[in-house]
C-alpha cells in the first residue's frame, strides 16, 4: 500500500471514528432521556386521570346520598314502591328518568330488596329485570366503584358506577348511578 493510501485510510479512520462514537453516545443518551421524559409524561397523565376519576366518584357518591335522602322523604315514592298502588305505577316508572335529568347522571337504577329494577333512568325497558348481583359487585369493587358498560336505547356507554343502599319500609333497596366516561363526556 502506498503512502497516499495509508494517509487516506488514516484520514478516513480519524474522521469516521469520532463521528461513530458521537452517534452511538448521542443515540443511547438521547434514547434514555426521551424514555425518561415519556415515562414522566405518561405517569403525569395517568395521575390526572386517576384524580379526575376520584373527583367524579366523590361527586357521584354525593348525588346518590342526596337521592337516597330525597326518596326517604318522598311519601308518594314509598306508596308507589311498597303500597301496591297501581295508580302510582307511572310515578314509579318515571322517577329515575326525572332524577337522572335533575342530577346530571347518565345511568340510574332503583332496585327493590329482591334486586328487581323498579325504575331505570337510562333504559326504561330495564324495569322489571332482576339484577340482584349488581349492587353487591359494585360494593365489593375497590373503593365501591367500577367502570362498566351500560346499555341505553342508543347503544352502550362506558360509565363510572357505584351503588348505594337505602332503607325503605324496613328493607334495603339500592340505587345504582353512573356517569359517562367515554368519548361523549
Amino acid at each position: 500500500m502506498s503512502l497516499r493510501w495509508q494517509i487516506l485510510a488514516a484520514a478516513v479512520l480519524l474522521a469516521v471514528a469520532p463521528l461513530v462514537a458521537a452517534i452511538v453516545t448521542i443515540r443511547f443518551g438521547v434514547a434514555d432521556d426521551v424514555t425518561e421524559l415519556d415515562t414522566a409524561r405518561v405517569e403525569s397523565r395517568l395521575q390526572r386521570v386517576l384524580d379526575e376519576l376520584d373527583r367524579q366518584d366523590r361527586h357521584l357518591a354525593t348525588l346518590l346520598d342526596a337521592l337516597a335522602e330525597t326518596i326517604a322523604g318522598d311519601n308518594t315514592f314509598r306508596l308507589a314502591a311498597t303500597g301496591g298502588r297501581d295508580d302510582l305505577r307511572d310515578y314509579l316508572l318515571d322517577y329515575a328518568p326525572r332524577q337522572l335529568a335533575l342530577m346530571d347522571l347518565d345511568m340510574l337504577l332503583i332496585q327493590d330488596p329482591r334486586g328487581e329494577v323498579v325504575s331505570s333512568g337510562h333504559f326504561r325497558e330495564a324495569e322489571g329485570e332482576l339484577e340482584p348481583t349488581l349492587p353487591r359487585l359494585l360494593e365489593r369493587a375497590p373503593g365501591g366503584r367500577a367502570l362498566m358498560p351500560v346499555r341505553t336505547p342508543a347503544g352502550s356507554l362506558l360509565a363510572l358506577a357505584r351503588s348505594r343502599p337505602f332503607g325503605l319500609a324496613g328493607e334495603t333497596w339500592h340505587l345504582t348511578g353512573g356517569m359517562r366516561l367515554d368519548e361523549a363526556s
